[in-house]
């Protein structure tokens, strides 16, 4: 029986599946990033060009929702509908960042694969939207009931569904089967992606802290560098425990 939530079929490239054959690179080594880095070197121009996509995005429709709320409030407007409506405008600029963010992933992801793929990939995400998006809502509900237990469990499940997207858009799974497969394909490296995690949010950190004009840089290095752990543990399967 066919899963519900899977997308439909698209027009969009098929992503080659990682190769199983020649030695395998580490779960987890910081040659990864320089790897990424090297990928990243290869094609900076469209690199920079997705993460200005798709966190210039967010940025640009907060600042149209500031200006809103205050040309309103200053021509006299009801203070709470000025607020709502910066506050639509706002919250369609974090949904147009997730959608582009679904083919950004695919972007990185071809990269990594050696596969040819362009720009206009990151436009190209809607066959996944639906997974997706109930991928995050189960996503949210868990971090939600984590909050009575410190949240302790959310990192932990953070850590073992660190690529649950990535299989939404690399398998065709629908969110429940893609979440399921992460945790497996995860199991007994939880450690591991917490200080590869680790290295990227204080990689990220520094990005912003330059300005933000870091961020150019490092989100593009880090979605590269994540994809290519994610067809490391493809290749060499999860640990024995």
């Amino acid at each position: 029986m066919s899963n519900p939530y899977a997308p439909p079929s698209s027009t969009v490239i098929r992503l080659d599946k990682p190769k199983l054959d020649g030695e395998p690179v580490r779960r987890w080594d910081l040659s990864v990033i320089k790897q990424a880095e090297t990928l990243m070197q290869a094609r900076v121009g469209e690199n920079i060009g997705v993460a200005l996509i798709t966190f210039g995005v967010s940025i640009a429709m907060t600042l149209v929702s500031t200006a809103v709320q205050q040309v309103a409030t200053r021509g006299g407007a009801d203070p709470q509908v000025a607020m709502i409506v910066g506050q639509v405008i706002s919250l369609t600029g974090n949904l147009l960042q997730g959608y582009l963010g679904i083919g950004a992933l695919r972007f990185y992801l071809a990269q990594v694969r050696g596969q040819d793929t362009s720009l206009l990939e990151v436009f190209r995400g809607w066959p996944w939207v639906l997974p997706i998006v109930l991928g995050n809502v189960l996503v949210g509900l868990a971090a939600v009931a984590s909050i009575l237990l410190l949240f302790i469990p959310m990192i932990v499940l953070g850590l073992g569904w660190m690529f649950w997207q990535a299989f939404v858009i690399d398998e065709d799974m629908g969110a429940v089967d893609a979440l399921t497969a992460s945790w497996r394909l995860t199991k007994g490296s939880k450690v591991d992606l917490f200080v590869f995690g680790l290295v990227l949010g204080l990689m990220n950190l520094v990005g912003m802290l330059l300005c933000g004009v870091g961020l150019l840089f490092t989100l593009p290095l880090s979605g590269l560098a994540s994809m290519m752990v994610y067809d490391n543990l493809r290749i060499v399967g999860p640990k024995e425990v």
